[in-house]
């Protein structure tokens, strides 16, 4: 359940009761599935795609709408 938390900067600020991660047991059937499943999880290389990389652009070139009094 979100609460109002403190004020920062004359804004209000959501909070939301944080859940823990839960462990996760992995089972593979061969070694060259946990290797595959390993190099996956590890690489740092982004998805991409014309919407992805749209978005992306969106995100980094954002300007935040000025506060109203």
């Amino acid at each position: 359940m979100a609460k109002w938390g403190n004020l920062e900067g004359g804004r209000h600020k959501m909070t939301t009761e944080i859940k823990t991660i839960r462990p996760t047991h992995l089972e593979f059937d061969t070694e060259e599935e946990m290797n595959n499943f390993i190099n996956y999880a590890t690489n740092t290389k982004k998805t991409s795609g014309p919407g992805l990389d749209r978005l992306r652009h969106l995100m980094k070139t954002h300007k935040r709408a000025p506060e109203k009094k």
